[in-house]
C-alpha cells in the first residue's frame, strides 16, 4: 500500500498490523521512538546503536565529526580498508 496516499485511518491500521506481528527488538524500537517523539516532537531516523536519533542527536554527532576532521583526526582509505579487513 502506498504511505503517501493512506488516510490517518489506513496507516493506523497498517501500523497495528506491523505491531501485532513484531518482535520484541522493534517493539522496543518502535516505544523508543514514541517516548522521543513525545519528549521532543522532532524523530530524524533510528540507529541501531543509538536507538532513536533526534534533531539534536543528529546536530550533535555532526558537529563531533567536523571538530574531528578540523582537528586531523581521520582516516585515509587505505587505513579505513585495512582496519576493515580486521573485521573479517
Amino acid at each position: 500500500m502506498n504511505e503517501l496516499i493512506m488516510g490517518s485511518a489506513q496507516l493506523k491500521q497498517e501500523i497495528h498490523k506491523y505491531v501485532d506481528g513484531a518482535d520484541e527488538q522493534l517493539l522496543k524500537l518502535i516505544y523508543a521512538m514514541m517516548q522521543e517523539y513525545k519528549k521532543n516532537g522532532e524523530l530524524i531516523g533510528s540507529d541501531p546503536v543509538e536507538g532513536v536519533i533526534t534533531k539534536e542527536k543528529l546536530i550533535e554527532r555532526a558537529e563531533a565529526s567536523n571538530k574531528a576532521i578540523n582537528e586531523g583526526r581521520v582516516k585515509t582509505i587505505k587505513e579505513l580498508r585495512d582496519s576493515m579487513n580486521d573485521w573479517k
